[in-house]
């Protein structure tokens, strides 16, 4: 059994005494940094990319998209996150009942935005819409949008309006 070199009783040997290793606590140490870093930097993120407003193209894609949704999932109702308030005295049974229609004959819906024109608190934008059971038959609407409460919204007259009797 070697213990190094031997020594008279009472004299110790030179150099700085054996120490402990603080491996673990500093692998441990820098492990917690870097977490609270990622942490910290996914969180901050998150908050200050939400807080950049998308630019009002950006906004009415999302619009479109949110309608798109709602089709599909058969929620034909008013929807004041998408729809302007002008749409919400619309003739809705109406138009519902032939959304429903709609969505039975065609299948579900996707959509696609161009030609987005901004002017002011006004907007068009060509929505190109492809259904589920005629994938080859687009249909294209010159689509008109409005910014109410500081959000875009969809003011496309309802299809309704166009052959309302005594209207």
């Amino acid at each position: 059994n070697y213990q190094g070199p031997w020594l008279p009783p009472g004299q110790q040997s030179f150099g700085p005494p054996p120490q402990r290793s603080n491996h673990p606590v500093v692998v441990i140490g820098v492990v917690a940094a870097l977490i609270v870093l990622a942490a910290g930097g996914f969180l901050g993120y998150k908050h200050f990319s939400q807080g950049a407003p998308a630019s009002p193209e950006d906004q009415i894609k999302a619009v479109v998209q949110r309608e798109v949704a709602d089709y599909n999932n058969s929620n034909f109702a008013y929807d004041p996150e998408t729809d302007c308030k002008a749409r919400a005295s619309d003739n809705q049974a109406k138009e519902v009942e032939k959304l429903r229609q709609l969505r039975a004959q065609l299948g579900t819906m996707s959509a696609s935005v161009a030609n987005i024109h901004v002017t002011g608190d006004q907007a068009t934008a060509d929505v190109t819409a492809k259904f589920e059971n005629v994938p080859d038959q687009p249909v294209t609407e010159n689509e008109k949008f409005v910014k109410e409460d500081g959000r875009w919204r969809d003011c496309t007259p309802d299809s309704s309006d166009d052959d309302d009797e005594g209207g």
